[in-house]
């Protein structure tokens, strides 16, 4: 007798090892009217040929009816998997967050080849609008295939005061990827005023910058978001537009209604969409950025706060993240195209637009 079981839904995700665990995703118990097995595989602590060989090995025995994948390189080696076990589940990538050198050549025939294996992907979900025309030129992949959705998460309790009894006021930055450090340091001294930067352990730093700061590597979650909390502003300086960066850091600031001053780029104006909700600086400019740490050290009405705290609660919390994301990929099983933005969301930055 055969049992009948549910399709199954493979994730693939980074990680500092490898682990497979059986728990849905929230996306997945979001579903409306379907069902499904899921098995969820976080693949580092290994070279690329291994992390690469689980892929194709797990896909190929068994046989899954939707991969998702959670990052730029495991995508193409999903694709690629998929592609060699000829399968014909569709592919979901969460978010392409391109935090190293993207995978091209120069060599037309194997650039061409490259991005076909990207193009195997079904949907392509990203975190700002910029991003999908960044991740479409870079390989030559149609508009249609990306949808946007927030970065969204819901703060843990609050269990660390490493920054409490620090001496105050101080403007944090906090992160790796496009970080613009060297900014952030002449703007430190422009201002006259105390920085921290909480970056990772194997980041080397120029003498000069690290003279400036207070440095802090590999903290905790919770130390990072103390950090903030207790920050006269939150401070996120990239090196550019031209990739994803800072919105993990940008979300948890506004989920405590921290002030924040930004660069000014495109792929942060989904989370930061006016001056109601953090200060837009100049890429590059360390004397803008010091006169928008001194301006930020001039009281603001509590509304400011309580204004960025709801936009997060709305916007930016996991149940929404899941909600969306279960959207998109229902909608990928259907093998409909969905606009890259909701209209809900449309309306509401337009409104915003209009009231600031």
């Amino acid at each position: 007798m055969n049992i009948r079981r549910d399709p199954l839904c493979l994730e693939f995700s980074a990680g500092e090892r490898m682990s497979i665990g059986t728990e849905p995703p929230a996306y997945i118990r979001k579903l409306t009217g379907r069902r499904f097995r899921a098995q969820t595989h976080v693949t580092g602590g290994k070279g690329w040929p291994a992390i690469g060989w689980h892929i194709f090995r797990t896909i190929l025995l068994h046989r899954p009816d939707v991969v998702v994948s959670t990052e730029y390189r495991r995508c193409f080696l999903v694709n690629l998997a998929l592609l060699l076990a000829c399968s014909r589940a569709p592919h979901l990538v969460l978010g392409m967050n391109l935090s190293a050198r993207p995978i091209t050549s120069r060599r037309p025939w194997l650039k061409r080849l490259i991005d076909r294996i990207f193009a195997r992907s079904s949907t392509i979900v990203v975190h700002s609008t910029r991003e999908a025309e960044l991740f479409a030129a870079l390989h030559d992949l149609p508009g249609s295939r990306f949808v946007f959705s927030h970065w969204g998460y819901d703060l843990p309790p609050a269990d660390s005061s490493r920054f409490s009894a620090s001496e105050k006021p101080y403007f944090c930055m906090i992160g790796r990827n496009n970080r613009d450090l060297d900014t952030f340091a002449a703007a430190i001294r422009l201002a006259g005023v105390r920085g921290i930067a909480v970056i990772p352990g194997y980041l080397k730093l120029d003498p000069e910058v690290e003279s400036a700061l207070e440095i802090h590597r590999d903290l905790s979650m919770a130390d990072c978001i103390d950090c903030i909390r207790n920050a006269a502003a939150n401070v996120t300086l990239l090196r550019d537009g031209a990739r994803g960066a800072g919105h993990i850091t940008v979300v948890t600031a506004l989920h405590l209604g921290a002030r924040q001053i930004h660069t000014d780029t495109e792929v942060l104006r989904e989370y930061l969409p006016s001056r109601r909700f953090s200060t837009p600086v100049p890429i590059r400019d360390a004397a803008a950025a010091a006169a928008a740490m001194r301006e930020a050290l001039q009281p603001e009405p509590e509304s400011r706060a309580e204004l960025r705290r709801a936009f997060a609660r709305t916007w930016l919390s996991h149940d929404h993240a899941a909600g969306r994301v279960a959207a998109i990929l229902s909608a990928t099983l259907d093998g409909r195209n969905l606009p890259l933005t909701e209209q809900e969301w449309d309306d509401w930055l337009r409104d915003e637009r209009m009231a600031s």
